[in-house]
């Protein structure tokens, strides 16, 4: 009796587990980390916000940077529900962290893997968009967490 109630136990543990590790566990899978289909919905402000908010609490679970600062300058990039299409009329800086497209192409191949977004290779036919909220994230905190937040004047 008490084997079976010790399964019970180590089933519920390992639930608990992939429920609360879920963004983070698949870090090793080859779509990559912090896989968040939510993110396409434009309809809610709410909802864009939550998605984008998961997706940076999993890139800086996986490169660690301060969470205040990378708030901070996402909301002040991209607004207060850190729009995925936000974009600068005047330098045509886009996505939640405002990448200027004359960069974006060089911040993507050096940041984050093509595997992470289903391509064999990065080039500029099948470059993914600067305003790809996971994509803008990921390259953000990454080069945060490797060289500072200086691109963004902090």
């Amino acid at each position: 009796m008490w084997l079976y109630g010790l399964r019970l136990i180590a089933v519920g543990l390992a639930v608990v587990v992939m429920l609360t590790l879920g963004p983070i566990a698949n870090a090793g899978n080859k779509a990559g980390p912090c896989i968040d289909g939510r993110w396409r919905d434009r309809q809610h402000p709410g909802k864009v916000h939550a998605a984008n908010m998961k997706i940076l609490e999993c890139a800086i679970a996986r490169w660690p940077v301060s969470w205040d600062t990378a708030h901070y300058v996402a909301h002040r990039e991209s607004g207060i529900y850190m729009w995925p299409w936000a974009r600068n009329s005047y330098s045509g800086a886009c996505g939640v962290f405002q990448h200027i497209p004359s960069y974006w192409v060089g911040r993507v191949q050096a940041n984050v893997p093509a595997k992470w977004f289903g391509r064999n290779g990065w080039s500029s036919s099948n470059m993914v968009a600067c305003t790809n909220a996971r994509a803008n994230i990921l390259v953000s905190v990454h080069m945060a967490y490797k060289d500072g937040w200086s691109p963004w004047g902090m």
